[in-house]
Order: structure tokens, then sequence, then C-alpha cells
């Protein structure tokens, strides 16, 4: 595996940190509280995640994207199959990237997850198979607010999210980027 020599950490804007923001579900303010010793900020308002733990969870991540893509990347039909809006994938990890733990996760009486309120519409929920409605409303465990990525404290979404962030791929839970989206890549 390749070492920290990939976190070439680059500056950037606040809104243009990764190219592929799909859109905003949530409207979280996002106020970076922490730094993690490569750069990455952390909002984190109740403490509950160790930044060292999303620092290296973020480098996993990033290291098994750059593995797919040394390896050919993926097919036309894996680009389809994930919702890709490109093929070009960027695992650089840049240092303007926070990490917002929501402030008003809750566990879903539902779903046993660890969830937050969130703008997505019922389809996303109807897709794994949820009837949203107003005991069970649609919400997120992960999602990307401009340039930041919202997640709950057990970083369960992390990995997905990341690789939708860095890859462009609504679904990256299929083929090749399946192990980079997978929890295997949060840090102990």
């Amino acid at each position: 595996m390749k070492s920290l020599t990939l976190l070439l950490l680059a500056g950037c804007g606040a809104n243009d940190c990764y190219p592929n923001n799909f859109g905003m579900f949530t409207n979280y303010s996002i106020l970076k509280t922490k730094t993690t010793s490569a750069g990455i900020g952390i909002d984190d308002p109740k403490g509950e995640v160790d930044p060292e733990r999303i620092q290296k969870t973020i480098q996993n991540v990033s290291e098994c994207i750059s593995a797919v893509v040394s390896s050919g990347g993926i097919s036309d039909e894996e680009l389809a199959q994930n919702e890709c809006f490109s093929k070009t994938f960027d695992a650089e990890i840049k240092q303007c990237i926070v990490v917002k733990v929501a402030p008003d996760w809750k566990v879903s009486e539902c779903t046993g997850e660890q969830v937050f309120p969130c703008d997505v519409g019922n389809f996303r929920c109807e897709q794994k198979g949820q009837k949203p409605d107003q005991v069970c409303p649609c919400s997120c465990r992960g999602i990307m607010q401009a340039g930041a990525i919202v997640i709950t404290p057990n970083l369960r979404m992390l990995p997905g999210t990341l690789t939708s962030m860095f890859t462009g791929c609504l679904s990256p839970w299929s083929g090749k980027l399946a192990a980079c989206a997978s929890q295997e890549m949060i840090a102990k």
C-alpha cells in the first residue's frame, strides 16, 4: 500500500474542494473546529469521533480508489451501474475537506441505524426497501454538503460518501468500488 505520500495536500476554496457536489440535501453550518495531523478539517460539535480515525479512514479509501485506478479502472458497465458522472477519479486527499458529525443524529426506531435529517427525497430510501412515512421519514447516514461530508458518529457511511466524493459515483456499492465504499475501510 502507498504511504502518506498519497496525501498530497492542496489548498482550495470553501466550496470547490471536490467537483462532485451532487446537490444540497442538508443545510448544516460547517465550522472546522479541529484539524487532523494531515490537515483534514473536523466539525464535531459534541466531540464524538477521533479525528485521527477519520484521517486514517480517508487515507484507506483514497488508497483503495488509487488501487482501482492503477488496476485499469472500472468498466463502462460498472460506471453505469454505480451512477458515475465521470470516468476520471480523483483520489487525492485535499486539505480543504471537512468532515461534519451531524449534531442532530439519532438512532432510527425503524432501521436501528444512526441517521440525521436530510431532504434527499423518498426515492433513495425506497431503493433500499424502506417505506418512508411520518414515523420513519427518509433520513441520511452520510452525505456531501458543499465540499464537506456529513456523517454520524459511528462513521458507517464515511467510506461510501468518500468514495462518491472521490469518484463522482452516486452508488459505489458494486463492482470494484464496493470494497472502497465498505465498512472495512473504517479505521479501528
